[in-house]
């Protein structure tokens, strides 16, 4: 509907029935540039065939990525979005590892399997839980400095 309206205005400025402004500040210009490139943007990632397991995890454009303060953390969580962990399913495929097998479960070790099954990680997983659920909890009662709640 607003795609609709935005076209109909256009096509009236084109036409000149809507006098258009000859002179626009130059915020305004960056503003309308960033607009049309981020569009132009999301609209190559949403139709292009590549990196589509990384859209599936951010599918919108200019979306914020927190990476961690650790370096070792920071290289791990870029491979897992570019889905190239480098664990053991991925290693037997490219020949750097004998068997794609996880040694704690005997099950192929991939992204999913470390991160949501893996027997090794639990203790780190209900961390994680437990931080993520502090922080959603925080943000619904608006509170800002959320991190008192880690240490109660």
């Amino acid at each position: 509907m607003a795609d609709q309206y935005s076209k109909e205005l256009a096509h009236k400025i084109l036409k000149g029935d809507i006098p258009a402004p000859f002179i626009i500040s130059v915020s305004d210009a960056f503003k309308i540039t960033s607009d049309i490139v981020t569009k132009s943007w999301q609209l190559h990632w949403d139709n292009h065939d590549k990196a589509r397991y990384t859209y599936n995890l951010i599918p919108r454009v200019h979306t914020k990525v927190i990476f961690p303060t650790s370096r070792e953390i920071g290289v791990t969580y870029c491979r897992l979005l570019l889905h190239d962990p480098m664990l053991r399913d991925d290693s037997h495929r490219t020949g750097t590892s004998h068997s794609p097998l996880c040694e704690s479960c005997s099950v192929n070790e991939s992204a999913e399997h470390v991160l949501l099954h893996c027997s090794l990680y639990d203790q780190a997983r209900r961390g994680m839980r437990d931080y993520y659920w502090c922080l959603c909890k925080a943000q619904r009662k608006n509170i800002r400095k959320f991190s008192a709640c880690f240490y109660m």
